[in-house]
């Protein structure tokens, strides 16, 4: 029997949602995936003849490149609400853009056609945030990194300061974007806004998974190092491209989740670099996480005892590089990718690092955990003067509240919120304690 595994770390979650399994919401679906999808043909055959002869395939299709270039492109859904009038039902789906929010109302007509279409910006359905004060930060784009592989970015500085001191996030496992963008969350986006709030600059961009995902993937096995080529390389781009900023006293990298695993080798090799923030990082072996992450939710994804010795079997081989590097683990990754992020230990690369270090970690944290990371970490550390140690209760590894003393699964990152402000003003004192 083929088994599922669960790779550890997983910080970019697949977003889906389900109605009632009724004519109506399945024509609905169907439709909007069309068009959102570019396949406008078959978005056109679902509608009705009137709504047809003024909004076609051409009309459709500007439509479409309109609202991605003036809006954003559709990213996650926010929630969907259905009304009834007549002998009609209409949908209106907010979505999560890349810009911000959009608001598509779709109606079906009794003999299951689209009978009308439209799309508006909508604002943040999201409450204000209390730590950031707009009028305090200017925001601008920015793109830096390696020929053919330049990354976008924002950087985010405060107003009316001789200088100050920057933080560069470096993002987690998998495609993540500058804003660590998951479901209808912007963890990053909300630190940035946070700390420049309070005075301290902000870089943030895209990791190459997210930017040039599909060019990396028809090269893949020609990457020589999958963890420099991901991380490293961009990193030190990064770094070389905050220090030639004209205010910029002192830089600060910020690791979340893998990134907080890859961030203290490279801090302690730059001369750049004035310190860390480390955001929930793991500190055990990859393939120990992903163990554990299956073992947690063993009974969730009805897992079986002897599917289980199956998993803890197959982890064992990864632990004792005993598979060959080639072998697939998922898309784009191989026992390799493992093997070199072994490499990488918090625990043993910051042995000798002398700079103020914070470690950040959510108490609700299901994917790297207090127990299996937090906890060993703060007792290696706990007594240098140079490291801080804090964890929140009922934060989740977004640092973002949930429910407490609960099973907590990657649905709870689709439910919008905000990194909590506990979160921010740690991050601001520290960093102006220090710098």
């Amino acid at each position: 029997m083929k088994i599922k595994l669960i790779i550890g770390l997983v910080f970019c979650i697949a977003t889906t949602f389900s109605f009632a399994n009724d004519v109506h919401s399945i024509v609905f679906e169907e439709y909007l995936n069309a068009f959102l999808n570019g396949n406008y043909q078959r978005a056109v055959e679902l509608q009705n003849e009137q709504l047809t002869t003024a909004f076609g395939v051409q009309a459709m299709e500007q439509s479409a490149n309109m609202i991605v270039n003036q809006y954003g492109k559709p990213e996650t859904t926010y929630n969907t609400d259905i009304m009834e009038q007549d002998q009609y039902k209409i949908y209106i789906r907010l979505m999560k853009t890349t810009k911000g929010y959009l608001k598509f109302t779709v109606t079906v007509d009794q003999d299951l056609q689209i009978a009308g279409f439209y799309a508006a910006p909508a604002p943040d359905p999201r409450k204000k945030l209390s730590y950031v004060d707009k009028s305090a930060f200017d925001e601008q784009p920015v793109q830096f990194g390696n020929d053919g592989w330049e990354l976008d970015g924002v950087l985010t500085l405060p107003v009316n300061k001789e200088s100050y001191p920057i933080v560069i996030i470096v993002g987690g496992s998998g495609p993540t974007d500058m804003d660590g963008t998951v479901g209808p969350n912007t963890p990053y986006k909300d630190i940035a806004e946070g700390l420049a709030s309070s005075g301290i600059a902000v870089l943030r961009y895209n990791k190459r998974t997210a930017q040039h995902g599909q060019k990396m993937s028809g090269i893949v096995n020609e990457i020589e190092n999958m963890v420099d080529f991901e991380y490293v390389e961009d990193i030190f781009s990064a770094i070389a491209y905050a220090s030639n900023l004209e205010k910029v006293d002192n830089i600060i990298l910020a690791g979340h989740s893998l990134g907080g695993t890859v961030v203290p080798k490279i801090a302690t090799t730059s001369e750049g670099v004035n310190g860390i923030i480390l955001l929930a990082p793991g500190i055990r072996r990859l393939a120990e996480i992903s163990l554990d992450q299956n073992r947690y939710a063993k009974d969730y994804l009805g897992i079986s005892d002897k599917q289980m010795e199956q998993v803890e079997s197959f982890f064992s081989l990864i632990l004792n590089h005993e598979l060959p590097e080639d072998y697939p683990i998922q898309s784009g990754i191989t026992a390799k990718y493992y093997y070199e992020l072994d490499e990488y230990s918090p625990l043993e690369d910051l042995e000798n690092y002398d700079e103020p270090v914070l470690i950040l970690q959510g108490e609700e944290d299901f994917q790297v955990t207090m127990e299996g990371d937090y906890l060993p970490f703060k007792e290696k550390y706990g007594q240098n003067d140079n490291f801080t140690f804090i964890s929140f209760p009922t934060l989740n590894h977004l640092f973002i509240k949930t429910e407490e003393g609960v099973f907590h699964w990657t649905d709870e990152y689709n439910k919008p919120g905000f990194v909590d402000e506990e979160v921010i003003v740690s991050l601001s004192d520290w960093i102006h304690l220090h710098y």
